[in-house]
């Protein structure tokens, strides 16, 4: 933190005092918190993205939720994006998905949208981005 972080993303499963203390140190520090939640695996049931995204806040503590997930379907992309709307989140949702509709999340994302750089493969960044194609074609969509 004394290296200047700006933000620091903090996984919900990771619980105890240490994290706690962490979550103070960065607070004290000025570094704004993520909190965020990783599901390897099935897309949580919708009913349970609320709880999930309620989590993610950190108590308050967060400045911005993130959620990965591995949709099976593509409406389980908007899913995510639709609990935090139907929340009233204070807080900016960042909703990203894994695998084959990694690409479509990241269209749609609007809150700090992981890009990669021009001359790095497609293969090798999960789905990213350079941050002129994504311009592009959010624009191609009217978005």
């Amino acid at each position: 933190m004394r290296a200047g972080v700006e933000y620091l993303e903090v996984e919900i499963a990771r619980d105890g005092p240490e994290i706690k203390q962490l979550i103070n140190t960065a607070r004290r520090a000025g570094v704004r918190l993520i909190g965020s939640h990783h599901t390897a695996g099935a897309m949580p049931a919708p009913s349970d993205l609320p709880e999930l995204l309620s989590k993610c806040e950190l108590g308050g503590a967060a400045s911005a939720v993130k959620v990965t997930f591995t949709p099976s379907v593509s409406a389980d992309v908007a899913a995510v994006s639709a609990a935090a709307i139907s929340m009233n989140l204070a807080i900016p949702c960042i909703a990203l998905a894994d695998g084959p509709m990694a690409r479509i999340s990241h269209l749609l994302n609007v809150h700090l949208t992981p890009v990669t750089h021009v001359d790095i493969e497609a293969s090798a960044n999960c789905g990213e981005f350079s941050a002129e194609e994504l311009i592009n074609r959010r624009r191609e969509l009217g978005y």
